[in-house]
């Protein structure tokens, strides 16, 4: 998380993207002074539907993993 507690997030001027780190150490190498925000995936999810960004990207040993809000939804449905 940002220094204002909000989530880390980036744009390119068309697409809002917020992501999320799989680990601190990952977190720390790719935001240097961020704080760690520990979320379950259930509710990152139901985060990321909320919000304004337009894509969810996720880290997970080095790779990335994107999440558009039609998944998002799709996860949150079959998670029940």
């Amino acid at each position: 998380v940002s220094a204002d507690g909000s989530l880390w997030a980036s744009t390119n001027g068309e697409v809002t993207a917020l992501m999320a780190f799989a680990s601190e150490e990952a977190l720390r190498e790719a935001c240097v002074g961020a704080g760690v925000l520990t979320l379950e995936a259930d509710e990152l999810l139901r985060r990321f539907s909320d919000a304004p960004h337009q894509v969810l990207f996720v880290e997970a040993g080095g790779d990335w993993l994107s999440v558009d809000k039609a998944e998002a939804k799709a996860l949150l449905d079959s998670a029940g």
